[in-house]
């Protein structure tokens, strides 16, 4: 029976950039294509994996507008810290 080649861990998928960074120079990337929903999807992801702060005063209607179900419920939790009763409709608005 043949045995699959092992790679070695340290050159199996190890990035030269820490994944943050890579996510990061990612959301540049896609702010400067115009590319608003993958921003907005990155800017989540950013948030809940690297610790960058999001305001609320950064989301806003055009925002809420391009956001999946599963960024509506994002928005809807960074929302609650400013308007709890906005972050309820928010969350009504992701299961509509």
């Amino acid at each position: 029976m043949h045995q699959p080649r092992r790679v070695p861990l340290v050159h199996a998928q190890s990035p030269d950039e820490l994944p943050a960074a890579v996510f990061k120079e990612m959301r540049k990337q896609a702010v400067a294509d115009g590319a608003w929903a993958l921003a907005l999807r990155l800017l989540r992801v950013l948030n809940q994996r690297a610790d960058v702060e999001v305001s609320p005063v950064e989301l806003g209607f055009d925002e809420v507008e391009l956001a999946s179900p599963a960024t509506l419920v994002w928005i809807a939790g960074i929302e609650a810290q400013k308007d709890p009763i906005e972050a309820r409709g928010l969350l009504l608005q992701a299961i509509e």
